[in-house]
């Protein structure tokens, strides 16, 4: 059994309540001090109380504030003792006895009896937390109404009221908040004078504004207890305007803006009227509607043109859902004075005029003299301001430039603006000698043989007069002889000559073109100016070097050689140094197959004097060309040289077939090999048995040659049923790869064609002949057609080979053949595509062109008449000379002629094309400076 020592508790309560009275009890408590017993406490008060109606329990808490019991029912019952309860283990020496609404706290001091201490009088005291008699609620406002928001609550100790305004972050400036992360919370007497606290803890706001709208919280705080309400406050505003203009004043004829800023509830519709009418019916007035970064809507009206008419009261209206608000703006519209009259020069020199006119009725204030060169704008004039008053011998105009024209003008000018300009009055000052040479002399190469000069004036104050044009010089560096002897080549360019701004002063920029120079070669160019006083001091050089250009002649001495079956070398020597016009940079070859058939050419590149050239045919005779290119391009062709691949062996020969041509035998027939490899000496054919239905068959074989132009061979005698085939080709090089066929023996004779289909071209008035060689038993039936239409009865001429003949051929002739034969056991066909080439349509003449030293030609080219073009040629005369001829290469649309002045009606011929004759279009030669 734990010790238990009794302790001795006197309580007194301080305060009353129904039901309950004062008195003590004894208090018996377990030493904790002895941490090895069970410690346990008794508690035994004796409570006297007089129940309420309806009960209230009572509750001794341990200071951890966990409930002990709660034993007092709802009947009255007479005065009794508590039953006793365990306490934990704890040290303490306090116990609390709470009962609610309001709360009497009941602290005891636990005294061990063994001490035989005194008592100690215990105070309980009434705790009660916050409760509201007015809870906060939310509200709405009018904008400038009062807004009172009730925040009334109780408890005891009397509770604080605070009232705190919501304030997002980012928007603190300063102040003590309450809050953390996005939200913070200040006092609402920092928020706007105009919100405060009265004494009852309401929240009073004497005259909302859109500033006061958000979330307010009410505080009510004691020692026992913290009671909140959040309330949102809105505020509806109808329109209302801040600042804006009263008065505008505006001359006439100018645009001016009106403006009113306004606030208030969204959405805001805001309109204009002058005198009660809307002013969308002028195209003079424009009105927009903007929102600022300060929330505030401006309404702006734009007046152009301002008349009188437009003089009066504005009305800015706004409106939204809450009401309605207008605000004037006044404008006023003012006439400017008019214009002075009669102006007129009364005395005038070389740097300075003296100017007077009339004044206007009533006086300006004051006059603005204007006043520029002749070619210059307004915008660049110069002002002279000056005084109305005492202005009797008119008015000085400096400084100004000798020999050089002016406009005048003056506008009067009052309080209200500037009159309309007077009359222009011209005048021209008196001349002076140039004492100065041109400015910032630039030269520039545009061309292989141009160069553009262009230069500024000599400046304003050193000109001395107008000047009436330059001597422009220039010299190649490579004849300069040493230095003071350098000879100068002069040119004259008169005023007319200069370009913009000739007569310009300091501003105008001179320019010319120097032409006929040599190409890549540097030269100095010096400039002086004159007037009608004579020649200004020579301007200092200004260096430049004529750009390149393309090669002004071909490599020399082109050559070539076959090298092997499908390459050739190519070799040549540079142009003549002196056509070089720029550093080489390289040579284009350009080479063709040369059989008159070949549209195609091939191209490539190389910075050396010769190349070889790979991937060609064997046999083939090939066209080449060279020239020379610098970086402004490419120089002239060299005429073709042609040289020739060596033989290869052939290809394959082309649609080997069998045809069963009797009993035991068959006919083998082919076509030349796509890739001949050089000229086809002949034609090996081997046959092998490889099924035989007789014995003693199978395995025999056959070989036959023949020449390079048989295309088809019989073979007869063979004893089987199946025959292996291969034709072979040989050049003098040696024999290409077989051509391979099957040829099944039966024991009749189908219908079948030996002869092969193939492409013909021929010339137009030749007889052709379309070979159609058969077989078949019994005698087949044979039908030719032309694009599908039977020739058979059109008498046309047919061999007893069955081989068709055109005579005559022409043109019309061109298209499809077909050979078709028929007999019971089988048919056959082939086709023969035919042109019939006929000579070329003349050139088109597209465009000529000439410059100082040459004449270029272009042209296009029409009907080829079935064939590729294999050249041109161009006619030239000078004046009425006699004509020359040159040869021009196929590819080429165009043709340079580097002559003199000529009279140049240009005759082309190409092919077996009549020759085309322009008309005779003269082409005069520029002179060399433009």
């Amino acid at each position: 059994m734990p010790l238990v020592r009794q302790t001795q508790l006197v309580t007194s309560f301080i305060g009353s309540r129904p039901g309950l009275t004062d008195q003590a009890g004894p208090l018996s408590v377990s030493d904790p001090a002895d941490s090895h017993a069970q410690h346990s406490t008794v508690v035994t008060p004796q409570l006297h109380y007089l129940p309420s109606p309806t009960g209230t329990p009572i509750t001794f808490l341990h200071p951890s504030v966990r409930p002990l019991y709660a034993s007092l029912p709802p009947t009255p019952l007479p005065p009794t003792s508590l039953p006793p309860t365990s306490l934990p283990p704890t040290p303490y020496s306090h116990l609390n006895l709470l009962l609610p609404s309001p709360f009497l706290t009941f602290r005891p001091t636990v005294n061990p009896i063994q001490k035989f201490s005194q008592p100690s009088p215990t105070t309980l005291a009434p705790s009660v937390p916050p409760s509201w008699v007015l809870e906060p609620r939310d509200a709405r406002v009018s904008r400038g109404h009062t807004l009172v928001i009730n925040c009334v609550a109780r408890g005891h100790p009397e509770p604080v009221i605070r009232w705190r305004k919501k304030i997002e972050s980012g928007s603190m400036s300063g102040g003590s908040s309450l809050g953390s992360g996005s939200e913070s919370y200040r006092g609402v007497d920092l928020v706007s004078p105009r919100a405060t606290q009265l004494t009852n803890g309401s929240l009073f706001i004497s005259r909302a504004e859109p500033d006061h709208a958000g979330t307010y919280v009410c505080y009510a705080q004691n020692s026992v207890a913290n009671l909140t309400a959040a309330v949102d406050v809105a505020v509806n505003s109808a329109p209302y305007f801040i600042g804006g203009s009263g008065s505008v004043d505006v001359r006439a004829g100018e645009v001016t803006v009106l403006e009113c800023r306004v606030r208030g509830d969204p959405p805001l519709t805001v309109t204009w009227s002058l005198r009660g009418s809307s002013l969308h019916h002028s195209p003079r007035y424009s009105e927009s509607v903007s929102v600022d970064a300060g929330g505030e809507t401006v309404a702006k009206l734009q007046v152009s043109g301002a008349v009188q008419s437009d003089a009066g009261i504005y009305t800015c209206t706004a409106h939204n859902t809450y009401g309605r608000n207008s605000h004037t703006v006044r404008l006023n519209v003012h006439e400017p004075p008019s214009a002075p009259r009669g102006l007129r020069v009364i005395a005038e020199g070389s740097r300075a005029v003296r100017v007077s006119w009339a004044a206007p009725d009533p006086p300006p204030t004051s006059y603005v003299v204007q006043f520029r060169r002749s070619l210059e704008g307004w915008g660049e004039a110069r002002e002279l301001s000056v005084a109305a008053a005492g202005l009797t011998s008119g008015v000085e105009v400096s400084p100004l430039f000798p020999a050089t024209d002016y406009v005048v003008r003056v506008v009067a000018v009052n309080h209200l603006g500037r009159s309309p300009p007077s009359e222009d009055l011209r005048l021209t000052t008196s001349a002076e000698k140039p004492g100065a040479p041109p400015r910032d002399l630039r030269a520039e190469a545009v061309g292989a043989r141009e160069v553009r000069v262009s230069w500024r004036p000599p400046p304003q104050d050193r000109a001395h007069g107008l000047i009436q044009g330059y001597y422009l010089g220039y010299t190649p560096v490579s004849h300069q002889v040493g230095p003071g002897s350098t000879q100068y080549n002069y040119t004259t360019v008169e005023s007319s000559e200069g370009g913009p701004g000739v007569s310009d002063g300091s501003e105008g920029v001179w320019s010319t073109s120097l032409t006929q120079l040599e190409p890549h070669t540097d030269y100095q160019v010096v400039v002086k100016a004159f007037n009608t006083e004579g020649a200004g001091p020579l301007s200092p050089p200004a260096a430049v070097t004529t750009r390149e250009d393309a090669p002004g002649g071909p490599p020399l001495d082109l050559r070539c050689s076959g090298l092997t079956w499908d390459s050739v070398q190519v070799s040549w020597s540079p142009p003549d140094p002196r056509l070089h016009h720029g550093a080489l940079r390289g040579y284009s070859l350009e080479y063709e197959r040369w059989d008159g058939w070949s549209e195609a050419s091939r191209k490539s590149q190389t910075r050396t004097v010769t190349t070889v050239l790979t991937g060609l045919e064997a046999a083939t005779n090939y066209s080449m060309r060279v020239r020379a290119f610098t970086g402004a391009g490419d120089g002239p062709w060299t005429s073709p040289s042609v040289c020739t691949t060596e033989e290869d062996v052939p290809g394959r020969p082309v649609g080997v077939r069998g045809v069963v041509s009797g009993d035991r035998s068959f006919i083998v027939s082919w076509s030349p090999p796509a890739r001949p490899g050089g000229r086809v000496l002949s034609y090996t054919v081997s046959w092998r048995v490889v099924e035989s239905q007789v014995g003693g068959g199978r395995g025999r074989e056959g070989i036959t040659t023949v020449a390079g132009t048989v295309t088809w061979v019989q073979v007869d005698n063979v004893q089987g049923s199946l025959v292996e085939v291969e034709v072979t080709a040989a050049t003098r090089v040696g024999e290409g790869l077989p051509g391979t066929a099957r040829v099944t023996l039966t024991n009749t004779v189908p219908a079948a064609i030996y002869s092969s289909s193939k492409s013909l071209r021929e010339e137009r008035g030749r007889d052709v002949t379309l070979p159609c060689g058969h077989v078949g038993q019994p005698r087949p039936k044979l039908t030719w057609t032309y694009q599908g239409r039977d020739l058979m009865g059109e008498g046309r001429l047919v061999k007893g080979d069955g081989g068709l003949v055109i005579q005559e051929a022409t043109r019309q002739d061109s298209g499809n053949y077909t050979c078709t034969v028929t007999n019971k056991h089988g048919s056959d066909h082939i086709t023969y595509s035919l042109t019939i080439l006929v000579p070329p349509s003349p050139p088109l003449v597209l465009a000529s062109s000439s410059s100082e030293r040459s004449v270029q030609v272009q042209w296009k080219q029409g009907d080829k008449g079935g064939a590729p073009i294999t050249g041109y040629t161009l006619y030239y005369r000078k004046d009425h000379g006699a004509w020359t001829q040159i040869r021009v290469h196929r590819h080429a649309h165009s043709h340079t002629l580097e002559v003199s002045p000529f009279s140049f009606p240009p005759c082309f011929r190409s092919g077996f094309s009549h020759p085309l004759h322009a008309s005779g279009q003269s082409f005069l030669i520029p002179s060399m400076l433009q």
